[in-house]
Formats: C-alpha cells, structure tokens, sequence
C-alpha cells in the first residue's frame, strides 16, 4: 500500500540494498510518505532502519553498500542515484542518531552551518529567528559554545539546525535515545509543532509509543522487509504488534 495521497513527498518502490555485494540488507521495501504527515519507521536493531535512511539519503556509498533494486523517488523526481548532498539541496535534511553537533563551535555557528546550501541571507536570517521561535533558549546561548549544553538542549540544536536548510523532508533518527522520560515529552511536542508548522517528517524510533501517538501513519521493519504498516493509532493499540515487532518498547510511553 504504497499510495496514501494524490501527491506524496516521499515514495519508496520495491527498494533492494546490498553490503559489499553480497550482504542483502533491504528486500522489496516500499513506503510512501505524503506531505504535511509524520510518518514512523519502526523496528528493532538490525531490522534495517539505518540501511533504509542511508538509500534515502544518499550515504550508501560511504559504507560500501548500493542499491541494487527498485526507486527513491522525491517530489515525483528520482534520487536513487544522487549524491548525498544532491539530496540535500533537493530539500532533505536528516537529524543523525548521536545528534553529531560541532561541539568546538559555537551554538549560532551550528545554525549557521545548517544553512550552508542557501543563497538567500534574507532566507537564511528568517529561518534563523523560526528555529529561535521553536527553542528560545538557544536565542539566550547563541554565543555559547556548543559542547557545554545539556544532552537534550544539544538534540534541539540538532534539530534546529537541520531546519535551517527549509527542508521539505526532515528525517529524524532516534531523537528521543538516552535522554530523560521528560525530554523525551518535550521532543515529542516538538516534533509534533515543527509538523504544524509545514515540515514534513520521517520519525525513526526505538520509542514506539512516543512515536506512534503523535503519527499519522507508520512502517514496521523486520528482517529488511516491511512487516507492517498502518495508521499509528492503529498500530499503537494492535496487540500482535505489541507482541511480534515492538515488544516492551511499546509499553513505555512518556506522556
């Protein structure tokens, strides 16, 4: 079940991805993700979630993988075969797992290097002042230096700067790992505000719960195939998906 709207952002066709030419990591993973939703992608290590973000962004090369099957498709245009920061200026942006922050620069330098793909320093001020807007405390420690701030404040400058780049498709891998079941709330109502406010947004989780109650749709990954999909609220209260595919990690909410 591929198509959900007249006109999705994101579609993903029968995708087949392989290691070393050898490895199969992905096989036959379709999904489509429509504008404005929030979309979560699902499923416990080794399910091929990473695999999958790196087709769609086009990091596959640097760990010796390829796809060798199927279509990435943004925006009705073919990625497949573009590279990474071709991606990026077709209007991607990806929080990675970790955060990955320049802790040596400053919090305003961090923000400034998520705009490096705009021309338009009107553009690139305004963006500015909405990241501010969304975590006004990152206005206040503009000039700190990046390292110095908390886990949390650190995934919100994260995120911030990822919005600096106006993407249309924002991924965001793990957002809510390691930090505090009241952090993780406030990166829930986060996400759910940057949606609000028109991104578009690919949710991969280990938090299932977290991230299926603020979903319009989601994707379970197993085994490097998509073992089942449907409205989150749906998978959220299906008890063979609590059982089979998320396991304690679902009876876990923070709010």
């Amino acid at each position: 079940m591929v198509n959900r709207s007249d006109d999705p952002l994101l579609v993903v066709t029968d995708l087949r991805v392989a290691y070393s030419h050898a490895i199969v990591a992905l096989q036959g993973v379709s999904l489509a993700v429509g504008r404005g939703e929030i979309v979560s992608l699902l499923g416990r290590n080794g399910s091929g979630k990473t695999t999958l973000l790196r087709a769609l962004t086009g990091l596959l090369p640097y760990h010796d993988g390829r796809i060798v099957d199927g279509e990435v498709r943004l925006a009705g245009t073919s990625v497949s075969t573009m590279s990474a920061s071709g991606i990026v200026s077709a209007g991607v942006a990806q929080v990675m797992e970790g955060r990955r922050i320049f802790a040596e620069l400053t919090v305003d330098e961090n923000l400034s290097a998520g705009a490096v793909t705009l021309r338009d320093r009107r553009q690139v001020a305004s963006n500015r002042d909405a990241v501010f807007s969304l975590f006004p405390f990152l206005a206040d420690r503009k000039a700190d230096q990046a390292g110095y701030l908390s886990g949390g404040e650190q995934q919100m400058l994260a995120i911030g700067r990822a919005m600096m780049s106006s993407p249309d498709l924002l991924i965001l891998d793990e957002p809510s790992l390691g930090l505090a079941p009241m952090v993780v709330t406030r990166i829930r109502d986060i996400v759910t505000e940057i949606n609000e406010r028109g991104a578009t947004v690919l949710l991969v989780e280990q938090n299932a719960a977290m991230a299926l109650s603020i979903s319009d749709y989601g994707y379970i990954l197993s085994a490097g195939q998509v073992a089942k999909e449907g409205p989150g609220r749906e998978l959220e209260s299906d008890p063979r998906v609590r059982e089979l595919y998320l396991g304690a990690a679902l009876g876990t909410s923070h709010g």
